[in-house]
């Protein structure tokens, strides 16, 4: 639904907003950040889905 800027040079790779229908409210969607993070030591992405909207800037 939405990108949102992350730093350059951060290790989050990628941060949007997302929508998950609701099998059992179709009219009230839920509204959830994904945030993509890569972890230099590990050399993977990992993922995080949070319900924290207010957030602005996670560094």
């Amino acid at each position: 639904v939405e990108e949102r800027p992350v730093l350059a040079g951060s290790d989050i790779v990628r941060d949007e907003v997302i929508v998950l229908n609701r099998e059992k409210e179709p009219a009230n969607p839920m509204r959830l950040r994904r945030i993509e993070v890569w972890l230099e030591e590990k050399q993977k992405t990992i993922v995080f889905i949070t319900t924290t909207e207010g957030v602005k800037r996670i560094v």
